[in-house]
């Protein structure tokens, strides 16, 4: 797979995390984002969510995304 192009800097970049909606990943992501705000500074967090862990992401949210958010992160719970 390809990594996308780091940017060198954490500053100004927006971040998102994906809830795929599985059994405690809002409650992981919750606390990703208290710890990038804890230990990073990181205030521009926003959660999106799948409405179904059995599906992949539609292209709707993915483009919403990819429109908000300069770094995107998905959990997983069980």
């Amino acid at each position: 797979f390809l990594r996308a192009p780091r940017s060198g800097t954490r500053e100004g970049r927006r971040r998102a995390l994906l809830n795929n909606t599985k059994p405690n990943s809002a409650v992981v992501l919750e606390q990703v984002a208290a710890m990038l705000e804890r230990d990073y500074g990181v205030v521009d967090v926003t959660m999106f969510s799948k409405p179904s862990f059995a599906v992949p992401v539609d292209e709707k949210l993915l483009t919403e995304i990819t429109e908000q958010c300069d770094v995107a992160l998905a959990g997983v719970g069980d």
